[in-house]
This record gives structure tokens, C-alpha cells and sequence, in this order.
């Protein structure tokens, strides 16, 4: 995170077109990647030379989502997706999460937020000890098999949800 974002932004690209033509990186084009994912994902920086450390963290998560997904992948294993995020921010990256996976991407989600599993998730597995559990939305509630102890969501019977 120390690089200028300008080199965050292209760690995974730089040898490809049209970050670089023949080993030779394209400071123009380079440039023009790095305000469109800015604006992309309403990155908040002063210049795009700026170390990617000054941003605040949520920035850093944003500057980050925007690039792996900037790279087109077929699959993301997103953990902890909002974690540390404001409101916006984490409705930012649901929205894109939600996308990709409209756009036949496989998203595998893990998270300790509920909320977000039940938001995001079109199925959700419960382990417990060596038994699983399946639970496809739309056949059963997964919501079930969770219950509400001093206003918080807790599994019952010590299962774990990923």
C-alpha cells in the first residue's frame, strides 16, 4: 500500500494491453485506467500519485475491490466484504457483488454479518461438527435456524455459517 495508486491500480496488469505494450508501460493509459476506476468506485483521493496508505481504509477496500474486479474474474471469494465500511460504502460493494454475480460470475461469500449472508446469498451452507446442512433460497428459511439472544443474531447448537 505504499506504491501511488496510479501502481495499485495495475499490479495485475501491467503486462498486459493496454497497460503495456511490449514491456513498455503506457503512462497515458495507465493514467486513464486509474480515473476510471477512481470514478468507477468513488474512490476519495487528492491525485492519483498519492500513496495508496494515505487513503482511509475504507478507500484502501474500494481502491482494491476495483481492481480485482476490474480484471473481470469468473470467480471472488469475498470475506468479510464490508468490514470496516461506512452505510454507503457497504451498499456500494453489495451493489457490486450483486452484479457480478448477474453477470455469471461465482461469488463465494464469508461473512460474520448476517445481515449481509441473508442479503447477498442465493444459498447458504451451515456446518456443524461433520454434518452439513443445505439450505437453497426459496426451499426453506434460513433464517430458522437462527435465533435472537440480548439482540444479537446467534446459530443455534453451535453450527457455523460460511
Amino acid at each position: 500500500m505504499n506504491l501511488p495508486l496510479t501502481d495499485n491500480f495495475i499490479i495485475e496488469v501491467s503486462e498486459k494491453q493496454p497497460i503495456s505494450h511490449r514491456g513498455i508501460l503506457d503512462q497515458k493509459a495507465i493514467r486513464n485506467f486509474s480515473k476510471k476506476l477512481v470514478a468507477d468506485y468513488d474512490i476519495r483521493c487528492e491525485t492519483l500519485s498519492q500513496s495508496a496508505s494515505t487513503l482511509s481504509g475504507g478507500n484502501q477496500q474500494k481502491l482494491v475491490f476495483s481492481r480485482e474486479l476490474s480484471r473481470e474474474p469468473t470467480f471472488i471469494l469475498a470475506m468479510q466484504p464490508s468490514r470496516g465500511l461506512d452505510v454507503g460504502a457497504t451498499e456500494f460493494v453489495h451493489e457490486k457483488l450483486i452484479e457480478q454475480r448477474l453477470n455469471d460470475c461465482a461469488v463465494l461469500l464469508i461473512s460474520t454479518e448476517l445481515d449481509e449472508i441473508f442479503e447477498l446469498s442465493d444459498r447458504i451452507s451451515i456446518l456443524r461438527g461433520t454434518d452439513n446442512g443445505d439450505r437453497a433460497s426459496g426451499k426453506s428459511d434460513p433464517r430458522a435456524d437462527w435465533v435472537v439472544d440480548d439482540g444479537e443474531k446467534q446459530c443455534r447448537n453451535g453450527m457455523i455459517l460460511f
